[in-house]
């Protein structure tokens, strides 16, 4: 008994001071609320346990109150009334429009995200209480097409941990080869076992380090301004304590790694809690079983002429659906069966039991509260990393893609109902949950455990030298250069003597025979002049 006492006391006390509890942190990422309730979790987690978290948010957010009730405390830069801003009902309409237009949101995401550091640096209010809070750490969303938030941790002079949205191995100085691994979150899908795939694999790691299209990475005004010394932002990011990356290969692929890069998946997936009495009704009321439907956090407001095709073949189910979407504005009749909402506690319906199906574009944090609960689904991706994930989760057999820009109601209808009656898409899928749940810690868990190693022993002993290295000897070009040309001067030297060698075997100086007639000795054939 006394020796059981004294273990679980001296566990306690190290769950007590296992981190660096009472630590001052700043959180900054790309003022989309997809990114931001990414950061959301890991807050909650480091505020359990018992951190004291702020987020740099631009003053004009929609509903601070939720992330404030996590503990969140805000830090606010001010944008004007005339921007368009991410978090605000505006621009999820604009992005909403661009992505049924085919468009590319990203482009958009990159303009704004750059502007939006631009407008948090030009706060001196801003700039001047963040200095006087002294924080401790930050942690930087520097998302792919807008890596600017980097600049606050450079300019606070605090270390920083980074959070990959979008993996690019070789930024990251991961030694990753196109022949078996791929650009996580990244078009085209390609297959790498035919030659044609690993040509365009690699041709796809060669533009992502090179030339990105979208303007943020190549926007280094805020470089140049409070960092002139950093050269773009790519080495900045790589002065990250920690990479932290909520990839990985559950609904991923196998990646390699080195100890500063940390996979922590399925930050927003959780046990259930107990839905209020409008949706455990809805939930409850229907034997048949419930699908939900959500485009993520940004795309709600659907074209009427997509809405018309969904809730056709909605209103042939026998289940009842609840779907994050606007109600259309051409007076389409809604089906009894369906429950419009603008906001619905996904991750909540996806752990009850009486759930049976996930329709959703397959954005990173929805396809991982799938799995978590095990619910098979059909997906309808839009644009980013959206087709990537979908067409992977299909080839595991957790369900079905459907092409969202041209495809028909009697399409969706089959695609739903053969997943619903399919045992083998369920089967699959909760395999997969079970794997993925019988990890020792969450991805939320782990994260705040590496922040808090970060926080107490800084992250040197993490970083590998290939961080240090430019990108011509990360891929040993030098070296590969140098033995081409070695290479070539030996063939170069081989030919040349192989040349001589010929020549004085095989055309040797003519000989003067004894007779005194010239003769030419080639081997054993002798000719004479007379």
């Amino acid at each position: 008994m006394e020796y059981q006492a004294f273990t679980v006391l001296t566990c306690l006390s190290l769950l007590c001071t296992s981190g660096a509890a009472g630590s001052k942190i700043i959180m900054s990422s790309v003022q989309i609320l997809s990114h931001v309730m990414v950061q959301s979790a890991v807050a909650s987690e480091l505020i359990d346990r018992g951190h004291e978290v702020y987020m740099a948010i631009g003053s004009r957010i929609a509903n601070p109150e939720r992330l404030e009730r996590l503990g969140i405390k805000m830090l606010y830069f001010d944008v004007p009334g005339h921007e368009v801003f991410g978090l605000t009902e505006d621009f999820e309409m604009t992005m909403a429009q661009s992505a049924f237009r085919q468009g590319f949101p990203e482009y958009a995401a990159s303009l704004m995200g750059s502007r939006d550091c631009s407008l948090m640096m030009q706060d001196e209010s801003f700039k001047r209480k963040a200095k006087e809070l002294r924080f401790d750490l930050a942690l930087i969303g520097p998302f792919v097409y807008a890596p600017c938030n980097l600049i606050l941790a450079h300019y606070l002079e605090i270390p920083f941990v980074s959070m990959a949205t979008l993996l690019l191995p070789w930024e990251l100085r991961i030694p990753a080869l196109p022949s078996f691994s791929r650009i996580q979150g990244w078009y085209p899908i390609v297959d790498v076992t035919t030659f044609m795939g690993r040509l365009i694999n690699l041709v796809s790691f060669i533009y992502a380090e090179t030339s990105l299209f979208v303007p943020g990475p190549h926007n280094t005004t805020l470089l140049q301004q409070y960092a002139p010394e950093v050269s773009s932002w790519k080495e900045l990011i790589r002065k990250s304590e920690l990479i932290l990356t909520d990839i990985d290969h559950h609904m991923g692929v196998p990646f390699p790694a080195f100890p500063y890069f940390i996979a922590v998946p399925g930050l927003s997936a959780r046990p259930a809690k107990r839905l209020d009495a409008t949706f455990e009704t809805l939930l409850n009321e229907n034997n048949d079983g419930i699908i939900v439907m959500s485009f993520g956090t940004m795309v709600h407001h659907i074209p009427n002429a997509a809405i018309q095709k969904l809730l056709k073949a909605f209103s042939r189910l026998k289940q009842t659906v609840l779907a994050r979407m606007e109600p259309p504005t051409d007076g389409t009749t809604v089906p009894q069966n369906v429950k419009l909402f603008s906001w619905i506690p996904q991750n909540d319906i996806l752990g009850h039991a009486n759930t049976r199906l996930f329709i959703t574009h397959c954005g990173n944090s929805g396809q991982h509260e799938m799995l978590y609960h095990g619910i098979p689904f059909v997906g309808l991706p839009l644009f980013s990393d959206q087709k990537l994930n979908c067409h992977l989760a299909a080839s595991r057999g957790y369900g079905i893609m459907v092409n969202i820009f041209d495809f028909k109601s009697e399409e969706l209808f089959e695609a739903i109902d053969e997943v619903l009656n399919n045992g083998n898409y369920t089967k699959a899928i909760r395999k997969a949950s079970e794997i993925f749940r019988d990890e020792p810690f969450t991805g939320r868990q782990k994260a705040a455990h590496w922040i808090e190693h970060v926080l107490k022993y800084g992250g040197s002993h993490l970083r590998s030298k290939s961080l240090d290295l430019p990108f011509y000897q990360f891929l040993m070009l030098d070296v590969l250069g140098v033995l081409a040309i070695l290479l070539l001067a030996i063939l170069l030297l081989v030919k040349h003597l192989t040349s001589l060698l010929l020549l004085k075997i095989f055309y040797r100086k003519p000989e003067i025979a004894g007779n005194g007639h010239l003769s030419l000795n080639n081997n054993s054939h002798k000719f004479k002049l007379r």
